[in-house]
Order: C-alpha cells, then sequence, then structure tokens
C-alpha cells in the first residue's frame, strides 16, 4: 500500500530562504484528522535546524476558505514590513508555520460574522434561513433525541413565553450548565436564593436584557472604556441594567445566537485542550532542539484555543516564547489572581517566556456589546450589569475590555507602530493590553501594521529567564 508524501500546505520566501507553512486540521472533541502531517512537523523540527516555530489559530464562523485566506494574509503583511522596512532579526531565522483549523463554522454567512449577527437581522426570512443552515443544526446536535421535536417547534416562532423559555432552558440545560476555563470560577456560582427570587430565572432575565438591547443601543456603550481605569485592583460593585430584565422580547432565534456563541466557544477550549495541547507538547519537547522558540498567535476564539493549549497540561516540557491575542474573545479576568478569584488562565503567565501582548479595541463591536451576554452560565445569577465606576460586567471579554484583576503584572499600553518598540525585557509585565482602537476598527480588523509590528517584536526579543 502506497502512503502519499506529507508535503507544506505553501512555500513562503523569506529575505534570505524559503520556508514552509502546514495547516493541520482537528475534528470538534480535539482529535487531529492529519496525524501524520502532525508527526512530520514534530519530526521536522526534532531533526531540522529550525529556530521559530509558529501556530496560529483562526476565530469562529472560518470555513476552510477563509481561515487559509486569513493566515495567508497576515504572513504576507508581515513579510512585506519586514522588506519594507529592513527589519533584522539578530539572529539567524528558519521558521516553519502551522495552521490550525477546527470546525467553527455554524452560521455559514462569511468570515466572522457569528457575533456580528448575534445582533439581530434585518431581513427575517434571511435570519431563519442562516439559522435552519447552521445555528440550529449545531446546537440540535447536542441534545437528546427526544428533546428536539419541541426544540424545532420554539425556533419556529417569533416570541416565546416565559414558561416556553424556561422549557426552552431545560432542553439546553447540557450547554448552558457547562462551566468555561477562562472565567474566574467564582463568578459561576455568586448568588444566592433570595436574588434569584427577585430577579426571576437568571437565563431568562439574561435573555430578556439581549433582547430589550438594540444594537443601535448597544452601540452608544454604557460602560466607561476600561483604558480610562488605571487600577486594575477592587472597584465598586457594578449597577444593573435598570429595566431591561422587564422590556426584553423572548425572541428564539436571538436566543439560539447566544447559545452558538457559547457552544462555538466551549468547542474553541476543548480544540486547544486535548487538540493543540498535545501539539504544543511535543514541538516543546523536541528532543534536539531545546532553543527553538514556539511562538502562538490567536484570533477571536482562537485565543482560547491557544491558552488551553498552553493551560490544560499539567506541566509543559518547557516555556513558549511568546504569545499574541488579537481580539480575543475570553473572559477579560481569565488572567486574574486577586480578592474577586483566579482566572483559569492565570497559569499562562508563567508557561509563557516574553510578555503576552493582548489586543483590545472600543471598535470591536461584538466583544463589547454581544460577548457578556452569550457568555452568562445558568449558575450566575447576575443581570447585565453597567457601572459608573468603569468595571466592565462580569463576563465582559478580553478584546473588548483589556485585562482586569492582575495588579501589576499587567499593564495598558498605546499600540505600537514602527518604529517604536513595546518593552519586552526582565522589568516588563506578564501581560500588556494592548490600546488598539486607533488602528483595529472592528472584530476582524487585525491584518495591519500593528499587528504585525508586534509580532516582530516579539521574535526578535531576546527571551527572559526561565519562570
Amino acid at each position: 500500500m502506497t502512503t502519499l508524501e506529507v508535503t507544506p500546505y505553501q512555500e513562503f520566501r523569506g529575505t534570505d530562504r524559503s520556508f514552509d507553512w502546514y495547516m493541520l486540521p482537528f475534528d470538534k472533541v480535539g482529535s487531529c484528522t492529519g496525524p501524520r502531517t502532525q508527526k512530520h512537523i514534530v519530526d521536522q523540527v526534532r531533526s531540522t535546524d529550525i529556530t521559530d516555530v509558529f501556530v496560529f489559530a483562526h476565530g469562529w464562523n472560518n470555513d476552510w476558505n477563509v481561515a487559509t485566506k486569513r493566515y495567508r494574509d497576515f504572513i504576507d503583511g508581515y513579510l512585506g514590513l519586514r522588506r519594507e522596512r529592513g527589519l533584522e532579526t539578530g539572529r539567524p531565522l528558519n521558521p516553519l508555520l502551522v495552521g490550525v483549523f477546527w470546525p467553527s463554522t455554524a452560521l455559514v454567512v462569511g468570515s466572522e460574522e457569528g457575533l456580528r449577527i448575534a445582533g439581530g437581522a434585518t431581513d427575517d426570512r434571511a435570519a431563519k434561513h442562516a439559522l435552519r443552515h447552521g445555528e440550529v443544526e449545531a446546537v440540535a446536535a447536542e441534545l437528546s433525541e427526544r428533546a428536539l421535536p419541541r426544540f424545532y417547534e420554539l425556533l419556529d416562532r417569533d416570541e416565546i413565553s416565559e414558561i416556553e423559555a424556561l422549557d426552552l432552558k431545560e432542553m439546553l440545560k447540557p450547554l448552558l450548565e457547562r462551566t468555561s476555563e477562562d472565567d474566574p470560577a467564582e463568578f459561576m456560582a455568586n448568588g444566592d436564593e433570595e436574588s434569584q427570587g427577585r430577579q426571576g430565572d437568571p437565563t431568562v432575565a439574561t435573555w430578556r436584557s439581549y433582547g430589550a438591547a438594540t444594537p443601535e443601543e448597544r452601540r452608544e456603550d454604557p460602560h466607561k472604556i476600561a483604558e480610562q481605569v488605571a487600577d486594575f485592583g477592587r472597584v465598586p460593585a457594578a449597577e444593573p441594567l435598570v429595566g431591561a430584565s422587564v422590556l426584553g422580547k423572548l425572541d428564539p432565534r436571538r436566543i439560539l445566537r447566544l447559545v452558538t456563541v457559547q457552544l462555538m466557544k466551549d468547542r474553541a477550549g476543548t480544540v486547544g485542550a486535548k487538540g493543540v495541547a498535545p501539539l504544543l507538547v511535543e514541538l516543546l519537547g523536541a528532543a534536539n532542539h531545546q532553543d527553538t522558540r514556539v511562538h502562538l498567535l490567536g484570533h477571536s476564539y482562537g485565543a482560547k484555543v491557544c491558552l488551553s493549549a498552553v493551560c490544560y497540561p499539567s506541566a509543559l516540557p518547557r516555556q513558549v516564547t511568546s504569545m499574541l491575542l488579537l481580539q480575543p474573545a475570553v473572559n477579560h479576568r481569565c488572567f486574574a489572581d486577586d480578592e474577586y478569584g483566579r482566572g483559569g488562565y492565570h497559569a499562562a503567565l508563567d508557561r509563557v517566556n516574553l510578555p503576552i501582548l493582548s489586543t483590545y479595541s472600543t471598535h470591536d463591536w461584538p466583544l463589547r456589546h454581544v460577548f457578556q451576554y452569550a457568555a452568562h452560565r445558568t449558575v450566575d445569577v447576575n443581570e447585565i450589569r453597567i457601572a459608573a465606576d468603569g468595571r466592565p460586567d462580569p463576563y465582559s471579554a478580553l478584546g473588548g475590555y483589556g485585562p482586569w484583576g492582575l495588579g501589576d503584572r499587567a499593564k495598558l499600553v498605546d499600540v505600537r507602530l514602527p518604529d517604536e518598540r513595546y518593552n519586552l525585557g526582565a522589568d516588563a509585565p506578564h501581560v500588556y493590553g494592548v490600546r488598539a482602537s486607533s488602528t483595529i476598527s472592528g472584530h476582524g480588523d487585525i491584518n495591519n501594521v500593528s499587528t504585525w509590528w508586534a509580532l516582530d517584536n516579539l521574535v526578535t526579543a531576546d527571551p527572559r529567564g526561565p519562570a
């Protein structure tokens, strides 16, 4: 039986040599569906003079064509920046590129449209069509066969009653009761029976809150922007969003969009923990090249893929060299360690050698205005909240509000452009929240000179001493 040779997906030409880009696919439970390619990649690192391995992870709702185009455009842009400005690495550079591909599509409507669609479609027929071909099927696959007839019945309505919403919640229980490793554990159980009695069912209250807030209203953003707050420590409790739980319409299509956001968030974590983590351990443990640098780059839910890969193993053979998170769709307190709790990705601070660069933008409408509605779990009894003091809702996104809860281990900085460099030395914080509103105009706008420059800073930095 003939075995086909493993070949790169594409070859790029650098300033002085060519280098290979491989695509590595995973299924929804994190199994690598290209095991020979994975073995070939690790063997290359082990047996050749590879100096740097770059692992890219795309965001949600990217099909193969969109994901590979994003990777190609980013690589081309970065190489173009290096050529245009004559950038030097200061050391030999022989890279190998790995593009992760994971099943992130629930809506077949184009790149990164899922979160934007979650704001509500203007054409009701188009919304139903998109749902029937994506969201409904994705969620239905997670439910019991017995629940499906009633599930489809409710999803065919324009509006459901409170009792029907509770019925829908019961069907969705397998999804809604999952916990998320990027949230501080305290947020998952911070209520009591008295508060539940005042608010009614917390999940339905969240659904109503989202139904009450139109896309136009949410664009005005009642939160004070996080970059105005210099203190990462304790802040007073937030105020409830008055009237939202009363005025909201229970539209089952909008509810399913929120649930799909959550479903894909969970899937990204699974792919990172069960699929990319074993790859990462193999790359870091390649016997003959302990000095090979490994860089992780994740966009949107791809950031969750990267963070889960780094934090899920009980230990790593050695530190990952760098991590660049572009508009990460994870909790803004995922790195936290303070009186409010420890974030599930706190371990990344010691498992990544250089400071983590994490962009956030006030123009990222999905991560500023939608993510927190979808991220609520049934065990949480908080309604969506605004804060006069600038504290985001507990479930707000890192890519919308920057990192919180880290004290002096994190720092907010303005996005850098050539030739101003980030301080990545021994005295730098563990995480930079990069204010990128001036260069990132939307959730998918992450392929530009500022992001290429951020990567170049990480590639050319001298590694710090091991943790």
